[in-house]
């Protein structure tokens, strides 16, 4: 629950200079999700990037010139209440002694007491300095034999502003390990590692084959460089029509990865004060993310594959045994080493539970990348995945809703005022 407020403009009706003061509120897929105006109310908001428009009028195009960078006040409601504790000295409160206790006052009497500050581990995420955080205190113990509350009802207002954060106290440098190489070779790697790089920009475009075939006659064996192919193949634009090599590409990956011995390296912990170590294990983790990415592009076209293949005849001849593997072996080595919960493995996962018939696991799986900011899948697709599965359970009802959603969900332009 969010409340936008325009500190200049809010809280004046028929005296306010600027007429039509009006806001709104919509999704990165301008999908609109609230409003509000002079007098704003809390709209309900989710995750991701959103997008507040808000329009007033004025006869002086010189005056609205003014309030085109008009900075918002977002209120929100914490999570968690935060106390804050009161000592009656102010060594009390620097030492956070003992606590300031109850007691009575004659009338028109007074007393000082001292609040002390939130910890910053009570701070609410993602606050930042010059930050408000808004609260109230009352002073009066409610007497229950009294008619009325006994106290001032709304309290007395405490406002705290977030202080910039401490500053984190210095790293030590980690020992690097010793460059062995010459000059010569650091230029030359420099100049390997800077085409792999513009190549990887070309990936899924036409000019990209061109220069890899003239790459990967210098570097035959650098595995960075063989990534790129797999990745361009594995584009939305050219996976289709090219699953088989795509399974033969990732094969080479893996083939050139010895995975007893990364298995070996990652079943101890190595010595974080040891440079050597150190440079090895960055050395491994890279070996490692690449034989992830190839097994799961190899289990995504084998699936793909053998989709295609349930739509031969059966009197052709059955070629799944020329394969280099099923898809159960494929999708068995991937989790071998990493687990398919993450989002980057959504699609996968999506096809593994459509392909064993789980279609309820399918929409589970939807519902929740649509709730979160998933950024491997895009929300049209999930729409798409999510009415298909519908369908395919013979649920017309929900297809139907969806169909009549969709032009809210995803219109072509903002609402207007």
């Amino acid at each position: 629950q969010v409340t936008p407020r325009a500190p200049g403009l809010n809280g004046v009706l028929y005296e306010a200079e600027f007429e039509h003061q009006f806001f709104m509120v919509f999704d990165d897929k301008k999908k609109y999700l609230g409003c509000g105006d002079a007098w704003p109310s809390a709209v309900k908001l989710p995750k991701g990037d959103l997008v507040l428009r808000m329009q007033v009028r004025h006869d002086d195009p010189a005056l609205l010139k003014k309030y085109e960078g008009q900075i918002l006040h977002l209120e929100r409601t914490l999570s968690s209440k935060i106390s804050l504790s009161v000592y009656p000295t102010q060594g009390a409160a620097a030492t956070g002694g003992k606590a300031f206790g109850s007691g009575s006052l004659p009338r028109g009497g007074a007393t000082v007491c001292r609040v002390g500050e939130p910890p910053a581990d009570k701070w609410p995420k993602g606050a930042k300095a010059g930050d408000l955080l808004l609260g109230t205190a009352t002073y009066a113990k409610a007497n229950a034999s009294l008619p009325g509350e006994g106290k001032r009802p709304k309290g007395f207002p405490v406002v705290y502003s977030i202080p910039p954060a401490a500053p984190s106290a210095p790293k030590v440098p980690p020992v690097e390990a010793k460059d062995t190489r010459t000059e010569v070779e650091k230029v030359e790697e420099a100049i390997r590692d800077l085409k792999v790089k513009k190549l990887s920009d070309l990936a899924g475009k036409d000019d990209f084959m061109t220069l890899y075939d003239r790459f990967v006659a210098e570097y035959p064996d650098h595995l960075p460089l063989l990534q790129t192919k797999l990745a361009h193949l594995d584009s939305d634009k050219l996976r289709k029509d090219n699953l088989t090599q795509i399974v033969e590409v990732a094969e080479g990956i893996i083939g050139r990865i010895d995975q007893g011995k990364l298995a070996q390296h990652f079943g101890t912990n190595i010595d974080s004060d040891d440079p050597e170590a150190v440079k090895g294990r960055k050395a491994m983790e890279k070996e490692k993310g690449a034989l992830i990415s190839a097994l799961a592009s190899k289990a995504r076209a084998v699936g793909d594959l053998d989709q295609q293949a349930q739509g031969v005849e059966e009197s052709k001849e059955d070629t799944s045994s020329d394969k280099p593997s099923t898809y159960e072996e494929a999708m068995a080595e991937l989790e071998k080493w990493e687990s398919l919960n993450k989002d980057q493995h959504a699609k996968l996962v999506i096809a593994r539970d459509q392909k064993s018939g789980r279609h309820g696991a399918v929409l589970k799986l939807v519902s929740k990348l649509l709730g979160s900011s998933c950024k491997v899948i895009g929300k049209k697709e999930l729409l798409s995945l999510r009415k298909d599965t519908y369908a395919t359970l013979g649920w017309k009802h929900l297809v139907d809703y969806d169909e009549s959603w969709a032009i809210i969900s995803e219109p072509k332009m903002y609402a207007m005022f």
